[in-house]
């Protein structure tokens, strides 16, 4: 399913710039301020232990804005939940994990037509917290355990976006995503870990 849409998006954006540039469109007039999501969002998270964890589904909000017509700046706000239960070495666990991700994206519009190609840097943090609820045959009462880290993140980008209507775009945007995960509540034996990641994503904006 991930490969489908990462070739599905590829398509879709190599014919729309085609499309746009051969056009030979007189850049039209866009409006400023808009709110969209992504869809199909995926989050790397080290679980509460020792291993690496893709959290999937979840979908961010986007709020672009324009700035002289030839620069965007694109404040984003996620929130991902996730809950999971299994047994390890005679332990019983059923937890659950949730994520919020607040981010700046900046960078430089290229208007042609009824599209818009734009690269730049999108940074930011995501906040991830763990509460588990850990039974045992010696504890049938069970114990809960919360921990939370703060992860921080930064990704070169490019992205385009076609104007059905001037209110309303749908795109594509691709970014290696750099990653530096935090310590769990002061657990320093994984400080310094990071990840870097591809990332394929479909958006839908509307501007007003």
């Amino acid at each position: 399913m991930k490969r489908l849409f990462c070739v599905l998006t590829c398509i879709l954006s190599i014919s729309l710039v085609s499309t746009a540039l051969s056009a030979g469109e007189e850049a039209e007039e866009r409006n400023r301020y808009g709110v969209g999501i992504s869809l199909f969002e995926e989050f790397l998270s080290f679980s509460g232990t020792s291993y690496i964890s893709d959290l999937t589904g979840g979908v961010n909000v986007y709020f672009p804005m324009r700035v002289g017509g030839e620069f965007k700046i694109e404040p984003e706000i996620g929130v991902m939940y996730l809950s999971y239960d299994y047994e390890y070495d005679g332990v019983t666990h059923d937890d659950s994990e949730r994520v919020i991700r607040v981010g700046l994206g900046l960078g430089p519009i290229i208007q042609r037509g009824k599209l818009d190609m734009y690269y730049g840097l999108r940074f930011g943090l995501m906040h991830r917290s763990i509460k588990s609820f850990e039974r045992t045959i010696y504890s049938p009462e069970g114990t809960d355990v919360e921990i939370s880290k703060t992860d921080w993140y930064i990704a070169p980008a490019f992205g385009s976006e076609y104007f059905v209507s001037p209110h309303f775009s749908v795109g594509g945007e691709v970014r290696v995503e750099f990653t530096l995960y935090g310590e769990w509540d002061g657990d320093s034996s994984r400080a310094n870990l990071y990840t870097i990641q591809n990332r394929n994503l479909f958006f839908v904006r509307w501007y007003f």
